[in-house]
Order: C-alpha cells, then sequence, then structure tokens
C-alpha cells in the first residue's frame, strides 16, 4: 500500500497538532498550579484517530478548596467543557 503526499501531510500535521496541544496543556497546567482530570470523549475511528467531522468533546475537572480565612473552608468541583469537530479524513 502506497501512501500519497496529501496522506504523508495530513498525518504529519495531526501528529504536529497532537504534540502542540500536549505541550499547550502541560504549559496550562504549570501557569495555573492545577492539575485537572481530562476526559476525551471521541467517535474514534482507528486506535486514536477521529474520522473526518467526528465529534471531540474534553472536560476538564478539577477539585479546589476555596477558603475564607477564618470562616473555615469549602472544596468545590470546577468543570470546564470543550466540544470540536475532526478535520481530518482518513481513508
Amino acid at each position: 500500500m502506497q501512501i500519497s503526499k496529501k496522506q504523508q501531510l495530513d498525518f504529519g500535521r495531526a501528529v504536529s497538532i497532537f504534540k502542540g496541544l500536549r505541550r499547550c496543556v502541560q504549559a496550562a497546567k504549570q501557569q495555573a498550579r492545577l492539575d485537572p482530570q481530562i476526559e476525551w470523549n471521541c467517535d474514534y475511528y482507528s486506535g486514536n484517530k477521529v474520522q473526518l467531522n467526528g465529534d471531540i468533546q474534553v472536560t476538564l475537572t478539577q477539585r479546589v478548596d476555596i477558603g475564607f480565612f477564618v470562616f473555615g473552608s469549602f472544596p468545590i468541583e470546577l468543570k470546564a467543557r470543550a466540544s470540536g469537530k475532526s478535520e481530518v479524513y482518513y481513508k
């Protein structure tokens, strides 16, 4: 099976995006001094590949303690959600 130049470029772009996303997550964790639980919900096509226009949802969950000085501490759970669509086509 021969891989076309376009497929090589698409794969390279997907790998680059994933590596960039990983670096971005690490930088955000360090800057915010948080370590949230990250949950990915995707329509997987094969392995960790998401087909073109496939749904991708990411949920970050972090438990933080909001204290009010002498009034005590109150642990709360913060959640952030984002969603999008895949932009890569796999044959």
